[in-house]
């Protein structure tokens, strides 16, 4: 029988892959026999697998092949959208794959424009690579005919997305931990070793990934607010890290990386404390102690030690006088190590024990020192004029400066 040429009225729904689809059976080819009811599945975006060459057409007509009664075509998804009703890709030239009865022809439309046509291989499986397609949304047709003229089609939808998304911003990095705790800034020291990572500027849905370094961490959700917010699973390792973002949108275009926030991880505290102190008045000078020893010097100098600080520490003295420990200054330790520190009020007369601490730049607390213990006693100083005497030894003034009214006229030099 030769084939009657029928022009197909066009499909003007969106199928998905639970739709029944849309048959169109002329009049000669309605006595052949029953057709499978086949659904749509998906697309596969594999631009590395090219269709083979299209077959002869003539002039948009299917060249029947005799006595085969076409199966509905049907579009394989890629495994990672299987399950989803329509389709999103950043791939602009995706590979069509699927199913229809074997040897016969498959012909693909774009939005109702035929791009080409595939033959179907002996175990009745097609692919058929999409020259590059436009941003925006798209209905994918494939079509199939036998020899009585018997069009069979089915469809999908899908939406092609190139735009790269937006960049994402590091709003702040938050130290939790420690006796030095809030936001930090770029290049900030922390003993936090999982700092919770906020941020702004993606849009609402995408995937935030963040890295240290070249390291991938995790990722967050971009909330409905284009807020987002990222806590370290794992502990950092002591250490510098340099921590970018990246934004992923649903059609898995990724922004490039955000500007760094540098900071370094610190979880180990400085080594216990050793200094000294040194009286400067008096007739006796030089180091107290090392215990129990005594000063008349109310503002004794503390020092420590070269080396036994992290530059740039704090180091606390502590006093305990009269049963109450107070703290009486600090002192910045310096890039050899070394600090010194002179109190600014004179320590009260009586036993002292002197303790320091120091902390680093992360929050880090050392333990305290060994005590120096020394008594302060001032009492023994006391300077004071108590009158005037002339050349011979004859008391002629009080302290006040006043003539001594109690002397004799004629004892008084003329």
């Amino acid at each position: 029988m030769t084939p009657t040429e029928t022009t197909m009225t066009p499909i003007t729904r969106m199928a998905s892959r639970d739709d029944s689809l849309t048959d169109y059976i002329p009049p000669e080819g309605r006595n052949k026999a029953a057709e499978p009811d086949l659904s749509i599945i998906g697309v596969v975006e594999d631009p590395n697998n090219p269709a083979p060459p299209p077959s002869p057409t003539n002039e948009g007509q299917v060249e029947p092949i005799s006595g085969v009664v076409p199966v509905k075509p049907v579009i394989a998804p890629p495994p990672t959208m299987a399950g989803v009703d329509g389709i999103l890709t950043n791939e602009n030239k995706p590979t069509l794959v699927g199913t229809a009865t074997p040897n016969t022809l498959a012909r693909v439309s774009v939005d109702d424009v035929e791009v080409g046509s595939v033959m179907v291989d002996n175990s009745g499986n097609w692919r058929f690579a999409l020259p590059e397609q436009s941003d925006g949304v798209h209905v994918y047709k494939v079509l199939a005919m036998n020899d009585a003229g018997t069009y069979k089609t089915t469809s999908i939808t899908m939406t092609i997305d190139t735009t790269p998304s937006a960049v994402p911003v590091i709003d702040s990095v938050v130290d939790n931990v420690g006796s030095i705790t809030g936001p930090l800034k770029s290049g900030d020291y922390t003993d936090d070793a999982a700092p919770v990572v906020n941020g702004k500027g993606a849009t609402s849905g995408d995937n935030v990934k963040v890295f240290d370094g070249e390291t991938y961490l995790g990722s967050a959700t971009v909330d409905a607010s284009g807020n987002w917010s990222y806590k370290p699973a794992a502990a950092l390792a002591d250490g510098a890290h340099h921590l970018q973002v990246s934004s992923v949108d649903p059609a898995r275009n990724e922004s490039a990386k955000s500007a760094a926030f540098d900071l370094t991880v610190d979880t180990i505290a400085p080594d216990k404390q050793a200094f000294d102190a040194t009286d400067n008045v008096g007739p006796v000078t030089g180091p107290i102690g090392p215990n129990n020893s005594t000063t008349d010097d109310s503002r004794p100098v503390f020092k420590g030690n070269s080396g036994a600080s992290e530059a740039g520490s704090t180091v606390t003295i502590y006093d305990l006088y009269d049963g109450n420990t107070s703290a009486l200054g600090t002192a910045t330790v310096g890039a050899d190590g070394s600090w010194t520190f002179k109190p600014t009020v004179e320590m009260h007369d009586g036993a002292h024990s002197v303790t320091v601490k120091a902390t680093d730049k992360a929050g880090n607390e050392s333990v305290a020192s060994d005590a120096l213990v020394f008594t302060t006693d001032t009492s023994g100083v006391n300077v004071q004029i108590t009158g005037v005497e002339d050349s011979e030894g004859t008391h002629i003034a009080n302290p006040s400066g006043t003539p001594d009214t109690t002397q004799k006229p004629d004892d008084t030099t003329q």
